[in-house]
């Protein structure tokens, strides 16, 4: 027998029991739940959030996929998946939406389908789908344990889990999918098959994004309001006819911009004083605030604030400063999350001896590296030429520029 982990259901893990009068655990539902909103779906309305996750998600969808090794690996039955993963997605929309899924929940699901009796082959498989992460369940008695033995793992990939796909609800087994997780798995209740979601540090940087966007929006329709004031004479207010107040609503031109019935002044019986009730946004430091908590959320998803601020607010910094940072983000960001991807394909589909390769040197803004590659090997070549015109030979030349720290040409 396998390790087995005790395992405290969590309070925030939705539950369900079927007809059969067994028990489930939706995985993802109970800590992707915000009140009433998912993180998908808060994400998917953030002003700010939306942006970013849809820029990577974007860019992530811009790989190209690779067998190292193979000069034409169009051919590649794994090449031809990946490019063309299901009917209805190309490779782009399929890596967009596997990101959005990984951020979101913390975890995806990649279910591979094929003719009936299919096996772990490229050439076997026709279609992979992203599985949406809250609408998996496993049965309340399921650990992940410790595997160790071929049969522990024989036992642990024929657990079957239901897929709650709009009113159809499917089984599936944990062999039958390739597991991605976003920060690790584990850290959830001990549950290996699910990760938790990085939004969930920065839910209220996000929901304050929306409350920001909505506290401008109050205001812009409440400016512009103005008080007419009442006068009174001892005790007693003077008061004014209903056609001389119609006559000021009139001339304030007061409904100017707003629906039926609404107005942009109120009029008292009584007219003593007039007051405008403008607010200006500045005083609200709504633009602050909002800049503040999205910067959080772009660290968050590891953004740099070059790339924010364009994305953003549209800002002007240096066109280099632009190129520099979008380098250092394909590096650092997507260049390790496709990889991850490659290699949970290389060992499902058994492409260890030809392993598939995920890059980015054909996006624009990688020919930079081109160039300063090309400038590198030119100032080398001064340099070489330099030395042999004062009496060194190209070898010692080369020695000379090695023994100063600098990597010589590959002659």
């Amino acid at each position: 027998m396998g390790w087995t982990w005790p395992w405290n259901n969590s309070s925030n893990i939705a539950y369900e029991r079927d007809k059969g009068g067994d028990h489930w655990n939706f995985i993802g539902e109970g800590n992707a739940q915000w009140g009433k909103t998912q993180r998908l779906e808060l994400a998917k309305s953030n002003p700010i959030a939306a942006i970013l996750i849809d820029f990577i998600a974007e860019k992530l969808g811009q790989v190209e996929w690779k067998i190292e090794g193979k000069e034409n690996y169009d051919n590649d039955p794994l090449i031809q998946l990946l490019n063309n993963p299901n009917y209805y997605q190309s490779k782009q929309d399929y890596l967009k939406q596997f990101y959005w899924y990984l951020v979101s929940h913390g975890f995806n699901y990649v279910l591979p389908l094929g003719s009936v009796g299919f096996t772990k082959s490229a050439d076997s498989v026709s279609a992979l789908y992203n599985l949406k992460g809250d609408c998996v369940e496993y049965h309340t008695d399921f650990r992940t344990p410790f595997v160790s033995t071929s049969q522990e793992i024989k036992q642990l990939e024929e657990t079957k889990f239901k897929y709650n796909h709009g009113n159809k609800v499917h089984t599936f087994m944990v062999g039958e999918i390739i597991p991605f997780y976003d920060l690790g798995n584990g850290l959830d209740n001990d549950f290996l098959l699910k990760s938790p979601s990085r939004l969930d540090a920065i839910k209220k940087p996000l929901v304050n994004i929306e409350l920001g966007y909505d506290a401008e929006n109050i205001a812009i329709q409440s400016n512009g309001k103005e008080l007419f004031i009442g006068e009174t004479s001892g005790d007693y207010a003077i008061g004014i006819k209903d056609d001389e107040k119609r006559e000021i609503l009139s001339k304030t031109n007061n409904n100017y911009g707003l629906g039926a019935g609404r107005s942009r002044a109120i009029v008292s019986n009584v007219i003593k004083d007039w007051k405008s009730l403008h607010i200006a946004l500045k005083d609200l430091a709504i633009h602050e605030s909002i800049a503040s908590n999205g910067t959080i959320v772009a660290n968050a998803l590891k953004v740099p604030s070059e790339i924010y601020e364009f994305l953003v607010n549209g800002s002007n910094k240096t066109f280099t400063n632009q190129e520099q940072a979008r380098v250092a983000f394909i590096h650092q960001v997507v260049q390790p999350l496709a990889d991850n991807i490659a290699n949970s394909f290389i060992s499902w589909f058994g492409y260890q001896n030809t392993p598939l390769r995920a890059s980015f040197a054909h996006l624009p803004e990688m020919q930079i590296i081109e160039e300063m590659k090309a400038d590198k090997v030119l100032k080398l070549s001064q340099a070489i030429r330099n030395l042999v015109q004062s009496g060194y030979t190209v070898e010692s030349a080369n020695q000379y520029l090695e023994d100063n720290g600098i990597e010589p040409l590959q002659l």
